[in-house]
């Protein structure tokens, strides 16, 4: 088992703990773009409603609808991991994409 030490994990306990601050800027941040995003993607996320959008869903399948959201929602979690590791300046902790602490934070 890898171990990545006992400093890391409660750098990671700590995120999650100031993650439950409801006034945390991150955490605003993070609670609007769930708004956000599931009124917008709404329409992409059920079969059967394909009205009162913008551009003429119906002409995709659902699993491209799926795929658009899945997708957005990959780059969305991406960058809220780089806003983490910038915001509390752990640069120089996490080396890089491939980085197992990236994917644990």
């Amino acid at each position: 088992m890898l171990m990545l030490g006992k400093i890391f994990h409660e750098k990671v306990l700590f995120f999650k703990k100031q993650m439950t601050f409801a006034q945390h800027p991150i955490r605003l941040v993070l609670d609007k773009f769930k708004s956000l995003f599931v009124q917008y993607n709404m329409d992409l996320l059920c079969k059967a409603v394909d009205t009162g959008c913008y551009e003429p869903l119906s002409e995709f399948t659902f699993e491209k609808k799926l795929e658009y959201v899945q997708n957005a929602l990959l780059k969305f979690i991406a960058l809220f991991v780089d806003v983490l590791i910038t915001f509390y300046s752990m640069e120089d902790e996490i080396k890089g994409e491939r980085d197992l602490r990236r994917e644990l934070i």
